[in-house]
């Protein structure tokens, strides 16, 4: 008895995060179509100045820098598939009552993958970016400096990526003790 309301407990969860997780898909979506806007938008209004002094050229945008809006539109990518990934998992879940099942640990490691690629891709497309713009402009700064700005990697994502994978170890050790569990039963 008990352990049917357990499973129905973690089926009405699920389907509540699985909602979840696809309203947030759509905010990820219309948030990554908004950059994609930014972006058009922001691209004519490249303008570039002579500094005085020195005679160097710098570049400056009347909108969101093109670079910021190619991270955030493949950290909108990024999300929403994981987001995806996380609503197919939920969906597995609440069909089988357990979580404890090799769909759940594959999910985790995918959504582990994405959290990497998030943390890595998004600042080294963005400086990659910038440094295009500075050569195509003929900018005089340097592109190790404007390399060195722009490049960065999200601390945050590679530590959920490393929890994550542990977690995907762990649920797969789960899944065999479910195995063990109903085979003995």
């Amino acid at each position: 008895m008990e352990t049917n309301m357990a499973i129905n407990k973690i089926t009405e969860k699920c389907k509540k995060a699985r909602i979840a997780s696809l309203i947030l898909f759509c905010i990820c979506i219309a948030a990554g179509a908004a950059l994609i806007v930014s972006a058009v938008k922001a691209f004519p209004n490249v303008v570039t100045s002579i500094n005085e002094t020195d005679g160097s050229i710098s570049i400056h945008t009347k909108a969101l820098s093109l670079s910021r809006c190619v991270s955030g539109f493949v950290l909108c990518v990024l999300y929403g598939a994981g987001l995806m990934i996380c609503s197919n998992m939920f969906a597995g879940i609440s069909e089988n009552g357990t979580p404890f099942r090799s769909g759940t640990a594959d999910a985790l490691k995918k959504i582990s993958v994405i959290m990497l690629l998030s943390g890595i891709l998004p600042g080294f497309l963005g400086g990659l970016t910038d440094i295009i713009i500075c050569k195509a402009a003929n900018s005089g700064e340097s592109l190790r400096v404007i390399a060195a700005q722009s490049m960065t990697v999200g601390i945050v994502p590679l530590f959920l990526a490393v929890f994550l994978l542990v977690m995907t170890e762990i649920f797969r050790y789960g899944c065999l003790l479910q195995q063990e569990s109903d085979e003995t039963l």
